[in-house]
C-alpha cells in the first residue's frame, strides 16, 4: 500500500494545508536541491515526535527536489518494491508549494542545513473548514 508524505512529506500531501510566508526566519532555500532527504523523524499535533519507521529493512523511503522543479517522493513497501511518484514545487522565501498526486500542498520549511531539513504543515483535523493542527517532519540526508 502507497504511503503518501506529510509534503511532502508523510501526510503533508493529502491534508489541506494553509500557507505562511511569514513563519520563522530566512531560510537557505539553495540547500534543498542538492540531495535525497531521509525520513527521520514525524510529529502530529500534541503527539510526541516519533520516530519514522520504513517497511523495508534495506531501502530507505525519500524525498528528493532537484534543482529543475521536479519533486521526487519513494516509498519502499515490506517487500523492497518502491512506489515512485514524481510531482512539481516552487519555493518561495521560506514556504514550499508542491502538486503531487493531485494535490496542492504548501509546506513551511523551519531549518534546513546541509545535513538536515524540517518542514511543517497544517491541516484540518476535525473536517470543520480550519486548519488546526501541526504536523512536523525531520528528515536527514545521511
Amino acid at each position: 500500500m502507497k504511503k503518501v508524505l506529510g509534503l511532502l512529506m508523510a501526510s503533508a500531501f493529502i491534508m489541506s494545508c494553509s500557507k505562511d510566508d511569514n513563519n520563522g526566519p530566512k531560510v537557505d532555500m539553495s540547500k534543498l536541491s542538492t540531495t535525497k532527504w531521509y525520513y527521520k523523524t514525524e510529529k502530529d499535533g500534541s503527539a510526541a515526535e516519533a520516530p519514522y519507521v520504513n517497511e523495508c529493512a534495506s531501502n530507505k523511503d525519500y524525498t528528493m527536489f532537484a534543482a529543475n522543479g521536479v519533486l521526487t517522493d519513494a516509498y519502499y513497501n515490506a517487500d523492497c518494491v518502491a512506489d515512485v511518484g514524481t510531482g512539481a514545487y516552487i519555493v518561495s522565501n521560506n514556504t514550499i508549494t508542491a502538486t503531487m498526486y493531485g494535490e496542492t500542498t504548501t509546506v513551511v520549511v523551519k531549518e534546513l542545513t546541509s545535513t538536515k531539513l524540517v518542514i511543517e504543515s497544517k491541516y484540518d483535523s476535525d473536517n470543520n473548514g480550519t486548519d488546526d493542527t501541526t504536523y512536523i517532519t525531520t528528515y536527514s540526508n545521511q
